[in-house]
């Protein structure tokens, strides 16, 4: 089975997002058979510190298959884990909402090993997947 890393912002991103992406997860992992790797849980006391968060997610990014980068909130983490997985040579979709404003590191980043789409709906999303990893 191929391990996947799903990164996205989840500090300062609205619950129903989060929430959408827990949806999502469980969905790739029953519709197209990749293992999620788990990212920190930040709910759990004592919260993990900041040096264990960072770790775990480096970790998890060395050893999955491919990465899909959720860029429909602002985050400094992802982008770092992104360039992450391409210095790993790990094969990385990048994608945000159709219509949402994202910067310009992910859709220039077509040009080094990754691509960069829009999606419209967690189904749309889906099949992306699916046709950037098949």
């Amino acid at each position: 089975m191929k391990k996947m890393y799903l990164g996205c912002a989840l500090k300062n991103a609205p619950k129903e997002f989060v929430d959408g992406v827990i949806v999502l997860r469980q969905r790739i992992e029953d519709e197209l058979g990749f293992e999620i790797l788990k990212f920190v849980d930040l709910s759990i006391e004592p919260r993990p510190t900041h040096e264990e968060i960072f770790l775990s997610d480096m970790n998890q990014i060395a050893n999955c298959d491919c990465m899909v980068a959720i860029c429909d909130e602002p985050s400094f983490g992802l982008g770092f884990e992104v360039r992450t997985a391409l210095d790993l040579k790990k094969p990385v979709l990048m994608v945000a909402t159709e219509g949402r404003v994202v910067s310009s590191f992910p859709q220039g980043v077509n040009l080094h090993g990754a691509t960069f789409a829009r999606y419209t709906s967690f189904d749309h999303l889906i099949s992306l997947i699916k046709e950037h990893f098949s």
